[in-house]
């Protein structure tokens, strides 16, 4: 019997672009990167299975203490609470912060999982009495990519919260077999203008694990800064044994007061004031004109530089007149056109200016352009913001002048620039609904793509590389430039004719993990953003900048977005903290808290199971339904409740589908319900959504609906191969190895990871069907219990298991079903080769494809096809099961298996039984399509005949659309939603008859 099993727990306590959405381009992710994150949660009294001596020891050591724990390396990946004391340091600070953070792993090696000897100090910095100490793994002289050791450490010598990243058990040689120039010639591939030679740089020799979920691979790697294009900077890394590239990224960022009273001059003198015109916000509100501070004036061939009000005072002895020129540049900033010449020059104002007199200069339209007033202005005001937050020399860079580009010959995007450490902003331009503003002209962009390299300067000084997470990344500029401006807007005319006055994100916003997850990074960095405000309107703007500045030397980040937002979550905390103490929480825990978990991050901490319903053959009274869904550990348990489930399902395979509320049992822990009678020949595919109070969603089966439960009504079976007989069956294979079998199979993992269940099965060690004496499924070969990986996998050639033929000629409307495992990313060159099931109507001759998947999927699984939709229904009905190692030179490890392949049918005792039993079910079915743009469809269901209305709600709650509101007839419904006038974000859509209310969520996504 199998049970699915959800838990997504919460805690308990470069070049970015500013553009929407678009085309990656050459990009290569690291596996698993969009893997949904689910931390496991532990604390004392928890099950542990690897380590398990050492955390036992340690929660008993330490019972206030929770942590995530990373199943796959078993190691403790946060953990925080009480402080505790490094033996021999009573106080902590950057003279000794090294010794004792060594003095703490050295005492913790066993439950960290790592070798103290083979770690380096990366950085260990102060930050408002506290330690933020990095190490990064070394492997034979090596840097290990992204396996770190944290530590925070209080003043008074106490470690209050902790992260291992490492990895005990790397297996890879660190002798390259591909030279550096083969490899950096390789770095180029897939690009669509390959540079030159001289424009690859870098070349340094990593370890660079790949985690596919279930094993690591570590893979010797060179790593190439490929400099392709003004907005394509490649951080790429090469497999120095093989060749190939294992992970590319792009490291360009891209975006998709009044003036003093006048000063008098005294003899020998020129005194005056610089006010620029301006766009405090965007141009979309207009020019102010303000004083201009921190800006150039050579007056006498000599440079002065303005106060914070704008004044300049010049000595120049005992000349009457002297020659003056201004510019808009200044000891941090100055601002360049990219489409100067000869007939459109950089701003700048040349005049001879007399003594004894104020000589005020105004920068406007009549001597510059608006991007480069704005630019320059911007820039100055953000350094000038961060200075006042944050003296440190870790933003020493800060200091010095760096360049604004205004005007650059393109439309709808900005970006930051790592390599020359640069801010690029476009030209007004597009043409319709992508009709953009130019960026040079808004003010939270400029913040923004700024805030792109305050995360340049701090990683790269704290952990000596940039950040990986885009959408993190993103998310923190989005931050930055809401903090500075107070206002949740990113992007404010970037649309010339969009709504909200053409804003592009928007951090007002209900959007939860994992549920709004998409492909577009920018958009899933308004989670992140979300639970930010959230925050900000809680505990106040003032706490909020400081937090969210200093939770940068914390340096969070990782493959995936959950894990990256939860660190960033933690660290957020971990700077609010003022006694060394995360387990009683923090000055603003209390207003901190509730905003991230409103926004699901990490995660939900609902745990949500249900066993699947077996087929039914009733088709007149509704299918009792139900699980168990409970809270599971939280960073305060009084503050997360169970708020509802529901079941939602479909009949049509997701072209539509039908939502139900569940009824919910806080004593017994279940949940219950019927699902609504079907008729015969129906296919439910069905999946349950738990909601806690703060929105955040879990869904069982995790990526729902993509993976759902399925059932068959009113089918009888009319043949069926659980595989303890041959039946017909034979194997066609020129492959050396794991050639198709009968056979009990004899279970492969990867001993590297321990043991089952820590260790997944790679092939399968048991097959699917229920019962003792039923034991055999075709399996691709079997190996001796005990062999590694690969002993008796597919090798070198093709291996297809093929049924007998099948009579479906007289049958009314036949399905298959059968259940496979297929395994291809356990080895070299993982997803290379592919998985095949054909089936053909002329016993053999033609074939057509079912299935055709690179995609490991190392489960019994589920799959039915309607065989009307496929093939004649015909006497030489046969299937072709194919997994093939067929890459010969790239080897791989492949195995599949596969069992309970059946042939049903209608029963027709039960065609038209349930025409006048089955009653209508009041309901609302999920809009379709969505996400949508810029319309989609609603419908709705009265048992009978009522007043009823459908209205749909922004996600402020404000009423924008009224669908239906009139008497209906009994019967389904459909009402169509135009969003086209409205904002990309998460409508609720309410449909009310009779007093009974049902709502949806829609997501419009423009």
């Amino acid at each position: 019997m199998t049970r699915f099993l959800l838990a997504l727990l919460l805690l308990t306590v470069g070049t970015a672009t500013l553009r929407a959405r678009g085309d990656e381009g050459p990009e290569v992710r690291l596996p698993g990167s969009a893997t949904v994150y689910a931390p496991v949660h532990l604390q004392r009294g928890a099950s542990f299975s690897k380590s398990s001596a050492a955390l036992g020891a340690f929660f008993d050591a330490h019972p206030t203490w929770e942590m995530h724990y990373n199943t796959l390396t078993g190691n403790p990946h946060r953990a925080w609470g009480e402080g505790i004391s490094i033996d021999g340091y009573t106080r902590v600070d950057e003279r000794n912060a090294h010794a004792a953070g060594m003095s703490f792993i050295r005492a913790h090696a066993d439950l960290l999982r790592a070798d103290p000897a083979k770690l380096r100090l990366l950085s260990s910095v102060p930050v408002n009495g506290k330690i933020y100490q990095k190490y990064v793994q070394v492997h034979e002289g090596i840097d290990v990519l992204n396996s770190y050791i944290e530590l925070r450490i209080a003043g008074n010598g106490k470690v209050f919260m902790f992260g291992s990243d490492y990895h005990p058990s790397i297996s890879v040689s660190v002798l390259p077999t591909v030279s550096k120039a083969a490899a950096a010639a390789n770095a180029t591939a897939g690009l669509a203008q390959p540079p030159a030679s001289d424009r690859i740089s870098d070349g340094t020799l990593f370890v660079l694990p790949l985690e596919y979920g279930t094993r690591i691979d570590y893979r010797l790697v060179y790593r190439f800064i490929v400099d392709a294009s003004p907005e394509e900077l490649w951080d790429t890394y090469v497999d120095a044994h093989n060749g190939s590239i294992l992970w590319r990224r792009n490291l360009v960022n891209n975006l998709h007061g009044e003036p003093g009273g006048p000063v008098r001059a005294t003899a020998n003198t020129i005194t005056g004031t610089v006010s620029v015109s301006i766009f405090k916000d965007s141009y979309v509100k207009g020019a102010t004109t303000v004083p201009l501070p921190n800006a150039f004036v050579w007056v006498g061939g000599k440079q002065y530089i303005t106060d914070k009000d704008g004044r300049y005072t010049a000595d120049i002895g005992t000349e009457l007149t002297a020659p003056l020129v201004a510019r808009l540049a200044g000891p941090y900033a100055v601002a360049r056109r990219a489409d100067s010449s000869s007939s459109i020059r950089n701003a700048r104002i040349s005049v001879t200016a007399p003594t004894g007199q104020d000589y005020n200069i105004l920068w406007d339209d009549a001597n510059s352009a608006a991007s480069e007033r704005n630019v320059f202005y911007h820039m100055t005001a953000f350094r000038n913001y961060f200075r006042a937050l944050d003296t440190s020399a870790t933003l020493s860079d800060l200091d010095r002048q760096l360049q604004g580009i205004v005007n650059v010959n393109q439309t709808c995007n900005a970006f930051w620039d790592p390599a020359k450490t640069t801010l690029n902003f476009f030209k007004a331009g597009g043409s319709g609904a992508q009709r953009c503003g130019n960026t040079g002209e808004i003010a939270d962009v400029v913040y923004h793509e700024f805030g792109h390299g305050i995360q340049q300067f701090m990683y790269t000084k704290i952990r000596r590389s940039g950040i990986s997470n885009q959408a993190l990344g993103e998310a923190m500029s989005d931050i930055v430039a809401m903090m500075i401006r107070d206002d949740p807007r990113l992007g404010i005319g970037f649309f010339v004719d969009g709504p909200n006055e053409g804003t592009l994100r928007n951090a007002d916003n209900n959007y939860v993990y994992p549920k709004d997850i998409f492909p577009e990074y920018h958009d899933n960095g308004q989670i992140l953003t979300g639970a930010v405000w959230d925050m900000r309107k809680a505990i106040g703007l003032d706490i909020t900048r400081t937090l969210t500045h200093f939770t940068l030397y914390g340096t969070p980040d990782a493959t995936t977005d959950g894990e990256a937002f939860a660190d960033y979550f933690i660290e957020i905390l971990v700077a609010d903290d003022d006694d060394a103490n995360l387990a009683n929480g923090t000055p603003n825990s209390a207003g901190i808290i509730p905003a991230f978990l409103k926004h699901g991050i990490p995660g939900s901490g609902l745990r949500l199971e249900h066993e699947a319903l077996r087929d039914q053959k009733n088709v007149t009274d509704p299918y009792p339904i139900g699980g168990t869904i409970y809270v599971g550990a939280s960073i305060n348990r009084n503050l997360l409740k169970i708020n509802t489930v529901d079941l939602v399902y479909t009949t049509d395979g997701w072209g539509s589908s039908s939502r139900i509320p569940m009824t919910v049992n806080d004593q017994t822990r279940t949940f219950s319900g019927l699902l609504p009678a079907q008729r015969a020949g129906t296919i439910v595919r069905y999946y349950f959504e738990g909601r806690d109070n703060y929105g955040s969603v879990v869904s069982v089966p995790l990526n729902a609906p993509a993976e759902d439960f399925m059932m068959l009504v009113g089918y009888e079976t009319k043949f069926y191969n659980d595989a303890e007989v041959t039946d017909g069956w034979t194997v066609e294979a020129e492959c050396e190895t794991g050639k198709w079998l009968r056979a009990a199979p004899i279970g492969t993992f990867n001993s590297a990871l321990g043991t089952p269940p820590d260790a997944p099965w790679v092939q399968p060690n048991e097959d699917h069907t229920i019962g003792v004496d039923k034991l055999r499924c075709w399996v691709t070969g079997n190996a001796p219990a005990g062999s590694e990986l690969g002993e008796n996998d597919v090798d070198n050639g093709s291996n297809d298991l093929i049924s007998r033929k099948y009579d479906v000629s007289a049958m009314s409307n036949p399905v298959l079903r059968y259940y496979r495992w297929y395994s291809n990313d356990q080895g070299m060159n993982p997803n290379i080769d592919a998985w095949y099931v054909r089936i053909s109507s002329d016993g053999g001759t033609t074939w057509k494809f079912l299935e055709d998947t690179h995609e490991a999927d190392a489960a019994w699984r589920a799959k039915i096809f309607r065989l009307k939709d496929h093939v004649d229904l015909t006497a030489d009905l046969m299937v072709k099961f194919s997994a093939a190692d067929s890459v010969t030179d790239k080897p791989s490890l492949v195995e599949a298996a596969v069992d309970d392949f059946e042939i049903l049918d209608i029963d027709p005792s039960l065609v038209g039984v349930e025409d006048n039993t089955m009653p209508l079910a009041f309901g609302l079915e999920q809009n379709y399509p969505n996400p949508f743009n810029p319309a989609t469809t609603v419908t709705f269901s009265i048992p009978a005949e009522a007043r009823a209305a459908v209205r749909v709600y922004s996600p402020l709650g404000t009423l924008v659309a009224t669908l239906f509101d009139s008497v209906a007839p009994a019967g389904r419904h459909r009402v169509a939603f135009d969003g086209s006038r409205l904002a990309s974000g998460t409508y609720t859509c309410v449909f009310e008859s009779e007093g009974r209310i049902r709502t949806m969520f829609m997501t419009l996504m423009k």
